[in-house]
C-alpha cells in the first residue's frame, strides 16, 4: 500500500483503529446483551447504512449483520444481541466508519461526510464517527483517545531510535556486514543473523511506568479482554521496536497463548514480530531448506517440521500462524511462486496437524486466490446513473470489459478517454461498463453529467453493498474482462494504456496489426 517505515505504518493503522471509536466498554457482559446504535447521518436521507462485522483481522474477512433505512432526517437505529466485543464497520454509499461495540452499550454518534481533500485515495473514504457528548459512552471515548494519545507520544519520543534498532536489526544489514559486527561484539560469529538486545534500560523503565499509570487511571476497562489486549499488544510492539530481547517477548505475549486474530493490535504486533522472516530466509544461506520446501516440495508437514526448530516457533499454534503470514504476505512477491504457495496452503487443508488453522487457512487462500482466472463472479445489484438497477446477469452470454474509477482519480481519466476510441471500434462485440467507488452518488452523477461524451454504462458501485466481497479492488484505475459465462479471463486484466485492444483483436478474431489504436505508451 503506502510506501512508508513499518513502525510509522503501524501508527497511522493504529491511530485508523482507534479513530475507528473504540466504544463502550464495561457494560455489564451475559446472555442476551444488546447493542443499540443511535446514528444520524446528515447528507444520507433515504439511503441506508450496512453493518458488518469484521471477525478476523488476518484475512480482513467480514460478516454482513444488518441494513438498516435511514429515514427522512438522516435518523437510523439498531438493536443486535451480542454476547461479547466486536468490530464493526458501518457503510453508507461509499462511505465507511468502524465501531468496536460491547454487549449492552448504547451509541449515539453522527456519520459525517467525507471531507474535501486536495489529493485522495479509496481509504479517504474512511470517515470517524462523531460521538455525542455527555452520553453513557463519553468516559469511555475520553479513557481510549487518552490511552492512544500517550501511546502515540511514547512512540513519538523514540521513533528514530525505533527506525535504526529495526533496520540495523535484519538479517540483510547482519549478512551485509558481519564481519564487523562480530568484531564489535553485537553479533557472535555461530549464530544465527541476528543483532543482540540493546535495549535502552531508561526506555524499559518508561515502558513499566507507563503500563502501570495505564492499569491505574483505566481500572474498570481492564475488566473487558478486549481492552486488555489492545493495551499488552500496543506496549508489546513498543518493546519489540525498542529491542527488547525477542525470546522475552516470545515468551511473555504469544508461547502457549491463544491466537487472537479478532483483535487488531495483536495481529498488527503479529505481523511485526514475524513478518518479513521468509524473506529473511531467502537471503540467508543457511535456511535455503524453508524455500525449498514451499517453491519446491509444497509439502505443509515438511515445511511445520523444519519449522519447529527455529527460534520462536516452540507454540504449533503459534508457529502455523506465523507459517500463513508469512505466505500471505510472499503471495505477490515475484521471487516466490504463487502456485506453489496455494499448493502448500491447500496442503495444510488436508492435515490433522493443522486443524486449529484450518479456517484461517481458508480465509486467506480465499482473499490470496479471489479474483483470479476463471473465477465466476457473484451477481451484482447496482444502480446507474438514471437510477435503474442492473445486474451483472443482464450481460450473460456476453463480454464485458469493467473499469472502476472515482472522480478525484485523473489516472482513470486519461483510461476513459481511450476507452472512448475503443467503444467506437469494438462496442458492437463487447460491452463497456465504468463502476464509479465515489463516496456519494451525488457525485458520480456530477461525473456522468460533465462527461456525456463517455457513452457506455456506468454505474455505482458503493450502490452494492457487497462490491468488496465481489471485486478484489485494491486501488484504482483497475479493469476487468469477463466472458460470456461470468468468468474473469485473466487475473491481471490490462488497461486501456496498456494494450487491450490486442485481447479484444483476439476475442472479435480481428488482427492485431488492423488499423491498430495508439496506447499510450506508444
Amino acid at each position: 500500500m503506502l510506501a512508508r517505515s513499518y513502525p510509522t505504518r503501524l501508527m497511522c493503522m493504529k491511530i485508523r483503529i482507534v479513530g475507528l471509536l473504540l466504544l463502550g466498554l464495561i457494560a455489564g457482559f451475559g446472555a442476551n446483551a444488546q447493542v443499540w446504535l443511535i446514528g444520524y447521518a446528515p447528507g444520507s436521507q433515504g439511503d441506508s447504512v450496512a453493518v458488518f462485522r469484521v471477525s478476523d483481522f488476518l484475512s480482513e474477512t467480514r460478516t454482513k449483520i444488518a441494513t438498516v433505512p435511514i429515514d427522512d432526517r438522516g435518523s437510523f437505529e439498531l438493536k443486535i444481541i451480542t454476547e461479547e466485543t466486536q468490530v464493526w464497520q458501518l457503510q453508507i454509499q461509499g462511505r465507511y466508519a468502524t465501531l468496536v461495540v460491547q454487549p449492552n452499550s448504547k451509541y449515539p454518534f453522527t456519520f459525517p461526510l467525507v471531507k474535501e481533500l486536495k489529493a485522495r485515495t479509496l481509504f479517504d473514504n474512511q470517515v470517524e464517527l462523531e460521538v455525542q457528548r455527555g452520553t453513557e459512552t463519553s468516559d469511555i471515548n475520553a479513557i481510549l483517545t487518552s490511552f492512544n494519545s500517550r501511546l502515540a507520544s511514547k512512540f513519538d519520543d523514540y521513533a528514530m531510535d525505533f527506525s535504526y534498532k529495526y533496520s540495523t536489526g535484519s538479517s540483510s544489514f547482519v549478512n551485509s556486514r558481519k564481519g564487523e559486527l562480530v568484531k564489535s561484539g553485537m553479533v557472535n560469529e555461530e549464530d544465527e543473523a541476528t543483532v543482540s538486545a540493546n535495549v535502552d534500560p531508561d526506555f524499559m523503565h518508561r515502558v513499566k511506568e507507563f503500563r502501570g499509570v495505564i492499569e491505574q487511571n483505566y481500572a474498570s476497562a481492564f475488566e473487558d479482554p478486549f481492552f486488555v489486549d489492545y493495551v499488552n499488544y500496543s506496549i508489546a510492539q513498543l518493546e519489540l521496536y525498542a529491542g527488547r530481547d525477542r525470546w522475552e517477548i516470545y515468551y511473555q505475549y504469544l508461547n502457549n497463548l491463544p491466537v487472537k486474530v479478532g483483535n487488531p493490535e495483536y495481529m498488527h504486533f503479529f505481523r511485526a514480530f514475524y513478518g518479513g522472516m521468509f524473506s529473511g530466509f531467502a537471503s540467508d544461506g543457511k535456511n535455503t531448506e524453508v524455500v525449498r520446501t514451499i517453491n519446491g516440495r509444497r509439502d505443509a508437514y515438511k515445511l511445520d517440521s523444519v519449522l519447529a526448530v527455529r527460534r520462536y516457533m516452540e507454540d504449533r499454534d503459534v508457529r502455523q500462524m506465523a507459517t500463513l503470514v508469512n505466505l500471505q504476505s510472499l503471495y505477490h512477491d515475484r521471487s516466490w511462486s504463487s502456485e506453489a504457495i496455494k499448493t502448500t496452503m491447500e496442503h495444510a487443508l488436508t492435515l490433522e496437524e493443522y486443524k486449529n488453522c484450518h479456517s484461517h487457512i481458508e480465509s486467506v487462500l480465499g482473499r490470496l486466490t479471489f479474483g483470479s482466472a476463471g473465477d465466476k463472479l457473484l451477481d451484482f445489484r447496482m444502480l446507474d446513473n438514471s437510477e435503474e438497477i442492473v445486474h451483472l446477469s443482464d450481460y450473460a452470454g456476453k463480454f464485458v470489459y469493467i473499469g472502476f474509477f472515482a472522480d478525484w482519480c485523473g489516472d482513470c481519466y486519461r483510461e476513459m478517454e481511450l476507452l472512448e476510441k475503443y467503444k467506437s471500434k469494438y462496442g458492437a462485440d463487447i460491452e463497456f461498463v465504468s463502476i464509479s467507488l465515489d463516496d456519494s452518488y451525488e457525485r458520480f452523477i456530477s461525473f456522468v453529467q460533465m462527461n456525456h461524451n463517455m457513452d457506455w454504462t456506468f454505474l455505482y458501485g458503493p450502490s452494492e453493498e457487497r462490491l468488496r466481497d465481489i471485486f478484489a479492488i485494491r486501488a484504482v484505475p483497475m479493469f476487468i474482462l469477463i466472458d460470456p459465462n461470468g468468468r474473469l479471463m485473466y487475473d491481471y486484466t490490462r488497461k486501456p494504456s496498456e494494450g487491450i485492444n490486442l485481447e479484444f483483436d483476439r476475442i472479435t478474431k480481428r488482427s492485431a496489426t488492423d488499423n491498430r489504436i495508439k496506447v499510450w505508451d506508444d
